[in-house]
């Protein structure tokens, strides 16, 4: 439902809607006016954010993309053009899988349980540059 008219809309329509009401928050322009989208100021704004948000929605859940937006990071987006923003929606699917596979386990006992990949160490029997010169020099000195 849109906040600035109460109709029903697309979900990409209501994302763009949040957008363009950040961008009027942090410009102190005040609530969005009605129907805001037709007026010349507004309405350029909102077509380059409905473009973004149908981008979004078609490769990541409107849902997703929604809850991106109110995480505290998401509070300071003010356009979808944002790629931090994927980082985020991915964040967000990676916790609810997550959520999904652990079933009663806390998140925290899950996050523990999940595996780590290990620091990979290469050996590859080179010597250092300060072990060479005490070769060179004849001295073998542990240290």
């Amino acid at each position: 439902m849109s906040p600035s008219t109460g109709t029903w809309q697309t979900p990409a329509q209501y994302i763009a809607e949040i957008m363009c009401q950040r961008k009027a928050d942090r410009n102190n322009a005040g609530k969005l006016p009605y129907k805001f989208w037709n007026t010349k100021e507004w309405g350029k704004e909102y077509r380059y954010q409905i473009t973004l948000a149908n981008q979004m929605v078609k490769y990541h859940s409107h849902i997703h993309v929604i809850k991106a937006l109110e995480t505290p990071r998401g509070l300071k987006i003010y356009s979808l053009k944002f790629l931090g923003l994927v980082n985020i929606i991915k964040k967000i699917k990676k916790e609810e899988e997550l959520k999904k596979r652990v079933g009663d386990i806390g998140k925290e006992n899950a996050m523990k349980h999940e595996a780590i990949e290990p620091a990979k160490h290469y050996n590859f029997n080179k010597k250092k540059t300060l072990n060479r010169l005490r070769e060179i020099d004849g001295k073998k000195e542990k240290g």
